[in-house]
């Protein structure tokens, strides 16, 4: 992932660009939540736009069930195919 900050505009703004390099697919839009540039909170305005779809990508496996299966193979991928696979979090995410 790249994060890019430029000035947006003469007004103090900056434009906040994100890049996934590596996961193939589309991903959902990042939701932004303002509670952290206190005490700026009320003033904010913050917009999510998808400047580019990913790539489409065949699911081949989804062990977000599973996370008990460590070990995982398929068979007769194509080398002109994009291919994703969903596996649960080893430590899962904490809200701060």
């Amino acid at each position: 992932m790249t994060v890019v900050r430029s000035s947006n505009t003469s007004h103090g703004t900056y434009a906040w660009t994100v890049t996934f390099e590596s996961l193939p697919g589309t991903l959902e839009l990042l939701t932004p939540y303002p509670g952290r540039l206190t005490p700026l909170a009320n003033n904010v305005a913050l917009h999510v736009v998808k400047k580019q779809a990913g790539s489409p990508a065949q699911l081949v496996y989804d062990g977000t069930t599973a996370p008990e299966v460590r070990s995982y193979t398929v068979s007769n991928l194509r080398s002109d195919m994009t291919y994703a696979f969903k596996v649960p979090y080893a430590c899962p995410p904490q809200l701060v």
